[in-house]
């Protein structure tokens, strides 16, 4: 849309074309690198309460219901022990959006760079608990 109105191009312009005019125009299309590095996911620490986990969980998996069927649609209840009660995983899944996320790749001059504003501005959570046996919990 752009160059059609810029150039006085009567037709649309392919996006190879827009390639090749930006790249003789003198930009370069590049990521802009400012990513955020998290560290500590070996920990020896958290190594040992993630395998602790783990393995709580397999104890767990024979007394929860197992669901089978094309679309998970039939539910294998589990065989009991007197003492035992039936259990319901549910999980939790959450992500947050950022008013300042940008696209990582842009159209720049030659040695320039895009200076990114410092905060990640206001966020939006979505957040929903989830069961294999009721679906989405609200």
């Amino acid at each position: 849309m752009l160059f059609p109105s810029c150039l006085g191009v009567k037709d649309n312009v392919a996006i190879s074309t827009a390639w090749k005019c930006m790249r003789a125009w003198g930009y370069v299309h590049r990521k802009n690198n400012q990513d955020v590095y998290y560290d500590g996911h070996e920990r020896q620490d958290l190594i040992q309460y993630c395998h602790a986990w783990a393995m709580r969980m397999i104890g767990y998996k024979q007394c929860l219901s197992d669901f089978t069927g094309e679309d998970e649609e039939i539910e294998m209840t589990p065989l009991l022990l007197e003492n035992q009660k039936k259990l319901v995983m549910v999980t939790h899944d959450e992500s947050t959006f950022y008013a300042h996320d940008e696209k990582v790749d842009m159209w720049l001059e030659e040695g320039e760079s895009h200076i990114r504003k410092k905060g990640q501005g206001r966020s939006l959570m979505v957040s929903e608990f989830q069961c294999a046996c009721h679906g989405c919990c609200r």
